[in-house]
This record gives structure tokens, sequence and C-alpha cells, in this order.
């Protein structure tokens, strides 16, 4: 079951990605959102690798020959 999160640790957490030099564009909060989004990557990237050589059909001879040259 996720915990709630505490509010204590929430606005320190908040603070530090907006003060960062470079914070980032996207973050996750807790522990829930990492694991979920790897997972869900992993699917996709599998699913693209399958279809790649499709796409590279798709743009024509040139791209399928540096597909295979390597």
């Amino acid at each position: 079951m996720p915990r709630s999160p505490s509010s204590d640790a929430t606005g320190p957490a908040i603070l530090k990605v907006v003060d960062a030099a470079e914070p980032p564009l996207r973050i996750f909060f807790g522990a829930g959102g990492l694991p979920m989004t790897r997972a869900e990557y992993a699917r996709r990237i599998e699913t693209w690798e399958a279809w790649n050589d499709v796409a590279l059909e798709a743009q024509g001879d040139l791209a399928a020959k540096r597909a295979a040259a390597g």
C-alpha cells in the first residue's frame, strides 16, 4: 500500500528541485513512479525494436543500408 506523503518531507523536496542549478523538467515524488515508468518504457522499447525494420523501410533505402552497415 502506498504511503501518504508527509507534508514535512514534500516541501523540502520541492524546494530542492526549485533551487537546483539545473532542475529536471519532470520528476517523480514518492516510491512508485520511477519503477512503474521503467517497466512501461521497457515494454515500449521492446515494441520499437521489434518494429524497427518497418520503421527503417519507411525512411527508404538509405536508412536500411546504414542500419545494415552497422
